[in-house]
């Protein structure tokens, strides 16, 4: 908890709920998180999806487990 609460210290960050796209770089690709807290200047490529997020999370559900799990996870990594 330190650790993850260090990354926000003295830091402008903003907070998006299911919104902007993030960018996944190897899939050429995006995904939409539920939610994402980034710098609070976005690194944006060409389609206007972040770059740099600092957190990504996705609140489960039965329905999209699986795909939470098995795909989305694999993506932002």
């Amino acid at each position: 908890h330190i650790r993850f609460g260090m990354e926000f210290l003295n830091k402008p960050f903003r907070v998006f709920s299911q919104a902007p796209n993030v960018a996944i770089a190897r899939a050429n690709a995006f995904r939409i998180p539920d939610i994402t807290i980034t710098p609070s200047v976005l690194e944006k490529n060409d389609k206007d999806q972040v770059k740099n997020p600092i957190v990504i999370m996705e609140v489960l559900s039965d329905p999209t487990t699986s795909i939470d799990y098995k795909e989305k996870l694999v993506d932002y990594q």
